[in-house]
């Protein structure tokens, strides 16, 4: 029995080591009607912004990361200096693509640019939002991503997202994790795309915002992406769904039909199960 018991479990490590576990982000089908009324493709289509350019929000992540795959990042400090962040290695990983031997998952678009503002989000983001937006419409760059929430944001910066989605960009912010009433702010506000998670059984993910205010849906559970120190981790939430929101916005606009693979990954590493990670925990 010992030795019947030690060679199964010695063949189920020689299995785990050579399959692995793809997952595509197939809804780049067309949007919903209700996902139409709040994503306006057609408007910042003819506002002429460029179809391989993806602005992000964060604070400092890893970019020496070995598994980068993405090699147009051009980042950009809007504060102070701060230490680096798993937050934004993490939401860098997703859009950049990655390589090594634990996980690996392509870029949304090839020859995909990314636009990294560096800021202290939790501290300066209401100050700063203005001066970020217009260096990313100086760069055209109409699809933004700000995989955080806030309790509330002063009025002065929402205003400045009405003005950036009536010029046709689109702005897209982490409903929240947690149980929460309500969105987060910016999520909440009316002309910004509120994304919310979905868990691998393709409903709301637990302790997440999963009310009727989500404009946009997308995977939020065990989905592998980039730590500090060349690390690869398993994370859940809604700021990964966020980003991965972005990724399905630039499917769509480059007329990618066929889905985006962000992630084939050994099934000893997609066993396993990470709590959501909010900002409050990092």
């Amino acid at each position: 029995i010992l030795k019947f018991l030690f060679f199964s479990y010695l063949t189920e490590q020689l299995i785990s080591e050579f399959c692995h576990m793809e997952m595509t982000l197939d809804r780049v089908a067309p949007l919903t009607q209700t996902e139409t009324e709040k994503i306006r493709l057609e408007h910042f289509l003819a506002a002429g912004y460029s179809l391989r350019r993806v602005g992000l929000i964060e604070n400092r992540p890893d970019l020496s990361h070995p598994g980068i795959l993405c090699r147009k990042i051009y980042p950009r400090d809007f504060s102070r200096r701060t230490g680096i962040s798993a937050h934004a290695t993490g939401s860098l990983g997703l859009l950049s693509g990655c390589r090594s031997e634990e996980a690996a998952w392509e870029m949304p678009v090839p020859d995909l640019a990314i636009y990294l503002a560096v800021c202290d989000v939790k501290r300066d983001i209401a100050r700063r939002l203005p001066v970020i937006l217009e260096w990313f419409q100086a760069n055209r760059v109409g699809i933004v991503v700000f995989p955080w929430g806030q309790r509330s944001m002063a009025a002065p910066a929402l205003k400045v997202l009405s003005r950036w989605h009536d010029a046709g960009g689109l702005f897209l912010a982490a409903a929240g994790n947690g149980p929460l009433m309500q969105p987060l702010s910016p999520a909440r506000h009316a002309k910004v795309i509120c994304v919310g998670a979905l868990g691998q059984d393709g409903r709301p993910l637990m302790n997440t915002y999963c009310g009727d205010k989500v404009d946009l849906w997308a995977p939020g559970e065990g989905i592998f992406t980039l730590w500090p120190r060349g690390k690869i981790r398993c994370v859940s939430g809604t700021s990964a769904s966020c980003v991965l929101a972005a990724g399905r916005l630039l499917c769509l606009v480059n007329g990618r039909k066929q889905g985006w693979n962000m992630g084939y990954h050994r099934l000893k590493y997609a066993a396993s199960r990470s709590p959501p990670l909010s900002p409050e925990h990092l």
